[in-house]
């Protein structure tokens, strides 16, 4: 039989409490997971509207079946920076010109920056899809942000709103 106190026991038990703290280190790093996804949750803007939509996987009846991401990424300075992804669908829009827009807001509501994606022309009146990854805008004050479909009016180069919906941090 070997002595309570003997350098095996003792050993075993130093072994014991370094494998805990690792284990504890290690799932505290793997809770935390990275900087941009704490502590905002991201959220999935969907706009549909008469021949142009915002979202994920075409339901083959004339909308998005799901939303886009708005993933809320921020520095260590204290930027947020929003980055939608998504697909803009254009479908029974021949001529139409579109685009996406994203408006930035401080906490009291009050606009800071626009930003627009790339405008697109559907061609004909079938269903035409546009990849959309817009993270064009980073400031420290960026609290709220306005998601919008647009489409150019009679004027080239005016694009009035179509759709939109809005998301704080």
């Amino acid at each position: 039989m070997q002595h309570p106190f003997s350098k095996t026991d003792r050993r075993s038990r130093v072994l014991r409490w370094l494998a805990g703290g690792v284990a504890s280190v290690a799932l505290a790093v793997g809770l935390a997971g990275p900087a941009s996804a704490w502590p905002w949750a991201d959220d999935r803007p969907k706009l549909t509207n008469q021949g142009i939509d915002f979202g994920t996987n075409w339901d083959g009846f004339g909308a998005p079946l799901n939303g886009g991401d708005l993933h809320w990424h921020y520095d260590v300075d204290g930027n947020v920076r929003p980055h939608l992804l998504g697909t803009l669908y254009l479908n029974n829009a021949s001529g139409t010109t579109a685009r996406m827009q994203i408006d930035y807001y401080d906490a009291a509501h009050n606009l800071i920056e626009t930003k627009y994606g790339g405008a697109v022309t559907a061609q004909d009146n079938a269903l035409h899809t546009y990849s959309v990854d817009l993270d064009p805008f980073e400031a420290d004050n960026v609290y709220h942000v306005h998601v919008s479909t647009t489409t150019e009016t009679a004027t080239p180069g005016d694009f009035q709103i179509v759709g939109t919906a809005g998301f704080d941090i």
